[in-house]
C-alpha cells in the first residue's frame, strides 16, 4: 500500500503541501501464542479415535506458511515493543521501501515461555519532525508522541482497526526464560510473483549468555500473498 501512496505524492503534491501521515514505524515483539498454535494441531490427537498426532507439524507447517493478519492480545507479548524501521513519508522514493532488511534486533523477554514467533505492527504520525522517534533496534517503553504530534497505531495494546496485527508463527517454539534476550533479523522484499506481494524472512534466537553462544535459532521464510 505504501508504495501506491508514495507515487501519487510524487505525481499530486505540490510543493510545499502537507503530507499525511508524515511519518510512519514499524514494530515488532516475540509473542508466547501457544493457544493459536494449539488451535491449528489440536484436531490431529483424534480423529474418530485415532490418533493422527504425527500429522501435527505437517498441520502446523501448512496453518501458518503465510503470516496472520488478525487480533493479538497484549498479554501473549513476551517483552517491550522493538522499534524495526522509521519512515519519512515526505521524503522516502517509493524504490526506497523494498527490499529491506532490519539488521540485528533484541527484545529481553519480561516472562519464561515458548516464544511461537514474532508480531508485527505499525503506526503513523502526524505533523512529527525528522528525528523524532526511539532509536531503532531496541525494546523498550513506546515513548508518547511529541506535542502537537498525532499518532495511530495498529499495535495489540491500543485500540483494534482494521489492519489488525501480523503474526510470523515459527514451525517449531523457541524456548525463553525471564531477561533473557531474543536477538533477530527480518527481511522484507517483493515475491517475486507480484510486486504487490510480500517475502519476509525470519530469524530468532536466545542471544548468548554467560556460559556460550546463542541457542536454538529458528528461521523461517513466510509468503504474503
Amino acid at each position: 500500500m505504501l508504495p501506491s501512496v508514495l507515487r501519487a505524492r510524487d505525481r499530486w503534491l505540490r510543493p510545499g503541501g502537507a503530507m499525511l501521515p508524515s511519518h510512519a514505524t514499524l514494530w515488532a515483539a516475540p509473542v508466547a501464542d501457544e493457544e493459536r498454535v494449539a488451535e491449528a494441531t489440536a484436531m490431529w490427537d483424534d480423529q474418530y479415535g485415532i490418533d493422527m498426532s504425527s500429522l501435527a507439524p505437517l498441520a502446523l507447517r501448512c496453518a501458518f506458511s503465510a503470516p496472520v493478519v488478525d487480533s493479538l492480545s497484549p498479554d501473549v507479548l513476551l517483552s517491550w515493543p522493538v522499534p524495526l524501521r522509521r519512515i519519512d513519508c515526505r521524503a522516502i522514493a517509493a524504490a526506497e521501501i523494498l527490499p529491506w532488511a532490519s539488521g540485528l534486533f533484541s527484545a529481553r523477554c519480561m516472562g519464561s515461555g515458548a516464544c511461537t514467533g514474532l508480531a508485527l505492527w505499525f503506526d503513523v504520525e502526524f505533523g512529527a519532525r525528522e528525528g523524532e522517534g526511539p532509536p531503532l533496534g531496541r525494546a523498550g517503553p513506546v515513548p508518547p508522541p511529541p506535542e502537537g504530534v498525532i499518532r495511530l497505531s495498529t499495535g495489540p495494546e491500543d485500540a483494534a482497526t482494521h489492519w489488525m496485527t501480523t503474526s510470523l508463527v515459527l514451525d517449531e517454539p523457541l524456548s525463553v526464560r525471564q531477561d533473557e534476550e531474543v536477538v533477530g533479523t527480518l527481511a522484507i522484499e517483493s515475491h517475486a510473483s507480484n510486486a504487490r506481494f510480500l517475502r519476509l524472512s525470519l530469524s530468532l534466537a536466545v542471544a548468548p549468555g554467560e556460559g556460550g553462544g546463542s541457542c536454538g535459532e529458528r528461521r523461517k521464510d513466510f509468503d504474503m500473498l
